[in-house]
């Protein structure tokens, strides 16, 4: 605050105070706001993408799902751990099923050790698929309709595995992937 009384034209100073607003739980509009004002700035010490990547989750969290899209497709975020989920999450919730499974099959193959996205595939992919791929009834015709049945066996068949590789070592994985 003192900073930008200072001088408001620093966009370092806009993220900064975003950023305690967030950790202080405060309301996500005045995030945003802070937010954008940060990203319409010149920069100086700090690099935008963790604006970028804030800004989208907040934009993901009012169900502005399409501003949140445009930021992450950003080309300095394109192969980002945190913009592949935030991504896969709104293929999700925008009810885009394949491109959610795209995702996350790319971006476990970039960061085969990060367990959120196997967390995100099994937080969001619908029950109903599974139940409509054992369901003997009308089965071929859905599997028919729906192509990213077969990446979701793939996807499910290497996190199964994954994790039942980790839990013979005891390696490190994720509580909640568990």
């Amino acid at each position: 605050e003192i900073g930008l009384t200072y001088d408001s034209s620093l966009a370092d100073l806009w993220y900064v105070k975003a950023m305690a607003l967030s950790q202080k739980r405060e309301k996500p509009f005045e995030i945003v706001e802070n937010l954008e004002k940060a990203l319409s700035l010149e920069w100086v010490m700090y690099n935008n993408n963790g604006a970028k990547l804030l800004l989208a989750s907040y934009y993901c969290a009012t169900l502005r799902y399409e501003e949140a899209l445009a930021l992450l497709e950003d080309r300095a975020l394109k192969l980002n751990s945190e913009a592949l989920k935030n991504k896969a999450k709104i293929f999700y919730l925008t009810n885009e099923i394949e491109k959610a499974r795209e995702t996350i099959n790319t971006a476990w193959q970039i960061f085969p050790t990060d367990s959120d996205f196997p967390i995100i595939f099994y937080t969001y992919e619908n029950s109903d698929l599974v139940k409509k791929i054992h369901d003997p009834i009308d089965n071929e015709n859905y599997i028919e309709k729906n192509s990213s049945t077969e990446m979701f066996y793939e996807l499910n068949n290497q996190f199964l595995s994954m994790i039942f590789d980790y839990l013979t070592v005891k390696n490190h994985i994720s509580p909640d992937l568990l």
